[in-house]
This record gives C-alpha cells, sequence and structure tokens, in this order.
C-alpha cells in the first residue's frame, strides 16, 4: 500500500489549498520537488506511476533521495492537517492540550503542564472522554511529584471513580464488537446458535443495576447501542420500534445530542426508519426519513455523505412499496447525481433497484438491461458474494418472464457452477430448491397435469422462513411461484 497515495487522495479542496499555503511559507526559487511530487500524485491517483516522477525527478540516481523526500512529505501533510484541523472537534483539542502537557513537562514547565492539564480536564468531563480522563488523571499525579500545586489523594479518587465508568464501556463494547462481527460474518445469526446476545444482555443489566456509575449521555448511549443490537439480533422489530421512539424523544428533550455524538442520532434516526419499514409503517418511515436529512446538514453538513445513502434508501425502499415510479424517479435521479460519482459503490444500489422495481411492474426487458449494467459495474465486481448470488437468482425469475428458456437453461448451469460454495450451504436451501422448480418449469406446459411439480411448489411455499425472506429475497419467491399455480 502506498500511504503518501492514499493521505493525497483522501485530501478534499480546502486540504489542499492548506498544504499548499503551509507549503509555500518559506519562499524559495527553486523548484519545490516535494510539491512536484504531490500534484503529480493527485493528478494520476491510481494511474499514478512511481517510476515516472521518480526519473523525472531524480534521473537515474539511487532511489534513497527519492523515498526520504516521499517520507517528507507525508509527515508534512500528517502536520499540516493536524495545524488545519486543531479545533475541529473536542476530542482532538484534549489530544493536542495533552502534547502542550508533555512538551511543557520535558521544559519543567510545570506550572505551564498544569494549567494545560486542567483545561484538558474541564473538556474531557464536558464530553465524557471517559479514556482521556484516565489519561489526564495519571498525567496529574505524575505531575503531583515536581508540584505542590496538586493533591494526589484528590486525583486519585477521580481517576478510581472514573475507571468505574470507563471499564463498564469497555466490557460493553467489547461484547458489542463481537456482536457486529459476529452479524457481518454469519448468515441467520441469531441468540440461539450464538451466546454473545445473551452475553451482551447480561452486560447491559449489569451496568443499568450499578448505582455508583453516572449515567450521562455517554454511557447512556453505549447502553442504547448495546440494546438495539440486542432487539436486532433477535428481530424484534416492534419492540426496537418502541424504544428508539422512546430513546429518541428522551435524549432531545434532555438536550444530550451534541457535536460529539451528533453520528448516534444520525444512526438512531437510520435505525428508526428502517425499522419502521420493516414494520409496514412506510409513510411513518419517510417522514422520519426527513428528519434524518435535516439532522444531516447540522454542525455544517459534516456527517452528510456518509448518512446520505441511508436517506435515499429509505426513499427506494418506502416509495418501492407506496408508489414504484416515485421510487424509479428517485433512482434515475441518482444516476446522474454528483453524489454518485464521487461514491461509485452505491451505483450497485442503483441499478440492482431499478432492476427489480421494473420487474415489479412488469418491466421485464427494462429489469434484464439494468441488470446488464448492474454486472458490467466495477464496484459488482468487488461487491459481497452473497449479494452476488442473490442478485443472479433475481435476474433467472426475470428470464423466465420473457420466455427466454435457451439462454435460462444455459444461466442456471452457470450460476450452480459459479456459486456452488453458496448452494451447499443450509442457510440456501430455497435458492436450491428454486433452482430445480425453475429448470422443471423451462419443460413444463401445465402445472397443473404435473403433479409432482406442483407438490414440490407448494412444499416450496409452505416452508417458509418469513424472517429470512425480508432480507435475503431480491424478488418475493413465494409471490412469484404462487402466481404459476393459478
Amino acid at each position: 500500500m502506498d500511504i503518501l497515495n492514499k493521505i493525497i487522495q483522501s485530501l478534499n479542496k480546502e486540504e489542499v489549498r492548506f498544504f499548499k499555503l503551509y507549503s509555500k511559507r518559506i519562499s524559495s526559487d527553486d523548484e519545490r520537488k516535494d510539491l512536484v511530487l504531490f500534484d503529480f500524485i493527485r493528478k494520476n491517483g491510481k494511474e499514478y506511476d512511481e517510476s515516472k516522477i521518480y526519473k523525472k525527478l531524480y534521473g537515474e540516481k539511487s532511489k534513497n533521495p527519492f523515498y526520504r523526500l516521499k517520507n517528507r512529505v507525508a509527515e508534512d501533510l500528517n502536520k499540516c492537517l493536524t495545524i488545519q484541523h486543531y479545533a475541529d472537534s473536542e476530542e482532538v483539542q484534549i489530544h493536542n492540550l495533552l502534547t502542550s502537557v508533555k512538551l511543557y513537562s520535558k521544559k519543567r514547565a510545570f506550572d505551564l503542564s498544569l494549567h494545560y492539564l486542567k483545561k484538558a480536564e474541564k473538556l474531557a468531563q464536558q464530553i465524557e472522554a471517559f479514556d482521556l480522563l484516565d489519561i489526564i488523571y495519571s498525567e496529574q499525579i505524575k505531575l503531583s511529584q515536581e508540584t505542590l500545586f496538586i493533591n494526589p489523594e484528590e486525583v486519585i479518587q477521580k481517576r478510581m471513580k472514573n475507571l468505574d465508568v470507563l471499564n463498564s464501556l469497555r466490557e460493553m463494547d467489547d461484547v458489542l464488537a463481537l456482536v457486529v462481527h459476529r452479524t457481518k460474518t454469519t448468515q441467520n445469526f441469531n441468540s440461539k446458535q450464538n451466546p454473545i446476545v445473551p452475553l451482551l444482555e447480561e452486560t447491559v443489566n449489569s451496568v443499568l443495576q450499578n448505582k455508583k456509575l453516572i449515567k450521562g449521555a455517554k454511557l447512556r448511549l453505549k447502553i442504547y447501542r448495546s440494546v438495539s443490537q440486542i432487539l436486532l439480533q433477535r428481530h424484534e422489530y416492534h419492540a426496537l420500534e418502541d424504544y428508539l421512539e422512546k430513546t429518541f424523544q428522551d435524549f432531545n428533550t434532555e438536550q444530550l445530542f451534541n457535536k460529539s455524538n451528533h453520528d448516534s442520532k444520525l444512526q438512531m434516526l437510520t435505525y428508526m426508519v428502517n425499522c419502521l419499514h420493516i414494520n409496514g409503517k412506510y409513510k411513518e418511515s419517510l417522514n422520519y426519513a426527513e428528519l434524518l436529512k435535516c439532522a444531516m446538514e447540522e454542525f455544517g453538513g459534516e456527517k452528510k455523505d456518509q448518512y446520505l445513502f441511508f436517506y435515499y434508501n429509505a426513499l427506494v425502499n418506502n416509495y418501492g412499496t407506496l408508489n414504484k415510479e416515485k421510487a424509479i424517479e428517485i433512482l434515475m435521479e441518482l444516476k446522474s447525481s454528483s453524489w454518485l460519482q464521487k461514491t461509485p459503490y452505491y451505483e450497485v444500489f442503483v441499478f440492482g433497484n431499478l432492476a427489480i422495481l421494473n420487474f415489479e411492474m412488469g418491466h421485464y426487458k427494462k429489469a434484464v438491461k439494468n441488470f446488464h449494467h448492474l454486472y458490467l459495474l466495477e464496484s459488482y465486481k468487488n461487491t459481497d458474494e452473497s449479494y452476488k448470488f442473490k442478485t443472479e437468482i433475481a435476474e433467472l425469475i426475470v428470464r423466465f418472464e420473457l420466455h427466454d428458456f435457451d439462454y435460462l437453461e444455459y444461466r442456471i448451469k452457470q450460476v450452480r457452477k459459479d456459486f456452488k460454495s453458496k448452494l451447499d450451504v443450509r442457510e440456501n436451501e430455497r435458492e436450491k430448491k428454486l433452482l430445480e422448480i425453475i429448470e422443471e418449469l423451462i419443460y413444463t406446459n401445465s402445472i397443473r397435469s404435473n403433479k409432482a411439480l406442483k407438490k414440490k411448489i407448494e412444499l416450496f411455499v409452505t416452508h417458509e422462513n418469513k424472517e429470512n425472506r425480508l432480507y435475503s429475497e431480491m424478488i418475493d419467491y413465494n409471490n412469484w411461484i404462487k402466481e404459476k399455480l393459478i
């Protein structure tokens, strides 16, 4: 991995401009190799050819000066970003204050060290940065050996009290991290298959019953994340809806949302939007989507790009039920939007949904066209294998509706070959049976006269798992296959 290239490509326009000004603070008539390298990498991006710029700057000389130049530019960029974003957030400010503490301690200017430690402590208490408070108290105890202005007993008491809260937060973080990881790596995860969810529930309960702990905003947000994960893993969406609504209202009433936990507010609204959709409350879900849109604009819209996808996803999901033409209209607007150009990964979302919505409206040729466009995307090639598998199963259904049986026969064999490992997994048993049914349907003029096939379809419909269908089927297999029985 080319670190310098990664850093440069991550910069926005303001950061590039600031770096240029920072670099030119010392005037020079000579060619600035650092700026030549910077501009070359920025212009070429992924196509950056190191050998070209190396030869331009150093000819056939040893590469060591070139590598030193790269390291210096990377260091300068990091220094520049630190200066530019010095006051962007309270946590960054605290880290910078602690840097000042170390510097003045080294100079033995202990009065200045104590001044900045007090500032850091006050700020950390305001934002409930318990991990940083632990560092601050440790620094104060060290400093108490150099000055009489600090009573170590008082600091030790404060550190012990802070440690109680910090340990509880860490315990919840550890278990929550395991839950999220298992969710991402295990299909059809539930608490019966894995003991982590009950462990998380036990951890939350122990925290709630601990009267010594101060239930501040940070701890309450940890509890919210943990409880919401428990309910999500158990698919208890009505209970989750009630919990989210109450928690959101409580935080608003108590004015607990602020810049430092703004991400939690946006996440809470996103969960609420999705939960209401799952519970069939489409209009209410759209109302919360508009709340999410407004919240994204807060604090200068710094989290907007991160959550814009969830807003559009809410619109498409809900209008996909209420007004399919409206959903398609939104997706068509997205195709040419600057947001999609900045985040090409979400092209998969756009063309995948266009394919399914056109199928549901009976526009089968348009659906196939969007499937083809989807397959050509670079982002599709790099997407999750499970998504590809479900997508290509959905295309087979569309092909059947077009009576493209020769192509369908070939594609079924290809899908079986490409996704053999998926079809061998128990969780994909429905897809395996569906392929068998489609294959038989190709050669069947009348299902009613084919009693064996009819029975197979009836068993397929009867043995559905509604929980799995809600998430894993791009096209509702049961609704589609039931129409063949009429």
